[in-house]
């Protein structure tokens, strides 16, 4: 980028939707429903049907519904195998926490692991604050796999600047990803290799996609967490040194009318 030149904006804000109402159905009430018939209609209300599956010997139709102590394995011999092969399985999700039952790995990152993120430095009366936290599905890193994880940021600030998380880009460029926001007002500010950056809206509902070739970061600008599931390919890894070495385009920072994108001073580009 040209010395004084300013970063390239491409790519729309959206207006935040509105919030979406969520519920859950229990493990429990799932078994207590197992092994029962197919369901009746009374009076004005209509049941929701379980799945239904075939008897290959019978013509009969038998009903199940989905279960949480495990999957129904196929024995179908002329099935193609999987690299990496697991089995089906389900995970809890507490929507407005992001915090995943079981917990297969969790990531923490501190004022500590952000040396460099900021235009200043971290106030020492802050301490060595929790920034996020991580709660990764463990699956094979391969592309026959897709990566879950939830983060959940908490509200602060460095200096003018908002808690954020490190952002990266994907070590397998043109892999791309899906946010999905489960709580709280955010930031997602993206960025190509060529100098080009959009930020996007992360609130309850938002769906932000984030190409191929994209860096990304989450910028919580509100007073209470940020919430967000992502997904991406298993093989896509994460790329953390080149934002390190070189920054994003943009920062987001607290101004009196507001959040405000400003051009980022340490930004280099290769």
């Amino acid at each position: 980028m040209r010395p004084g030149a300013s970063p390239r904006r491409v790519g729309a804000r959206c207006s935040p939707p509105a919030t979406w109402g969520r519920t859950s159905t229990s493990c429990a009430s799932r078994r207590a429903s197992r092994n029962q018939g197919p369901p009746s209609t009374t009076g004005s209300g209509r049941s929701r049907p379980r799945s239904p599956r075939t008897d290959p010997q019978s013509s009969a139709v038998q009903w199940r519904s989905p279960s949480c102590s495990g999957p129904e394995r196929s024995t179908n011999a002329e099935e193609t195998p999987m690299r990496d092969a697991v089995a089906p399985f389900n995970v809890l999700m507490e929507l407005d926490k992001g915090v995943l039952e079981p917990t297969d790995h969790t990531k923490r990152r501190h004022l500590s692991d952000m040396h460099g993120m900021y235009l200043e430095e971290p106030d020492e009366a802050a301490g060595d604050a929790l920034v996020y936290t991580v709660h990764e599905i463990v699956v094979p890193e391969s592309p026959d796999h897709i990566q879950c994880s939830t983060t959940i940021l908490q509200p602060g600030r460095v200096g003018r600047e908002f808690f954020m998380t490190k952002g990266h880009f994907h070590e397998v460029r043109g892999r791309s990803e899906v946010y999905l926001g489960l709580r709280g007002e955010g930031r997602l500010v993206m960025a190509t290799e060529g100098g080009d950056h959009a930020v996007e809206h992360i609130v309850p509902g938002s769906v932000s996609y984030v190409p191929g070739g994209w860096a990304h970061r989450s910028v919580n600008i509100g007073s209470e967490l940020l919430v967000f599931f992502a997904a991406y390919v298993g093989d896509a890894g994460h790329d953390y040194a080149t934002i390190e070495d070189e920054g994003l385009p943009v920062l987001l920072t607290d101004a009196p009318d507001g959040p405000r994108v400003e051009r980022n001073p340490r930004y280099t580009q290769r």
